[in-house]
């Protein structure tokens, strides 16, 4: 994705260079990382909150679509 122009790396960070649309989160975080993870979560918000929580999936067999 870097090749591509999506991604741009700036510090510690990684940015996408425009809308990129994924259907659930652990791929995009897969393409962000490089190697599988769980998106939901890996993905966190700037008060440390992960996807999971601020859509309180926790409950198991909760399984919403991205």
């Amino acid at each position: 994705m870097l090749e591509q122009g999506l991604l741009r790396l700036e510090g510690d960070r990684i940015y996408f260079t425009r809308d990129v649309l994924f259907k659930a989160p652990s791929p995009a975080a897969t393409a962000l990382l490089g190697h599988s993870v769980n998106g939901w979560t890996k993905w966190k918000d700037s008060t440390g909150r992960s996807l999971e929580e601020a859509m309180d999936r926790s409950t198991p067999g909760n399984d919403y679509e991205a």
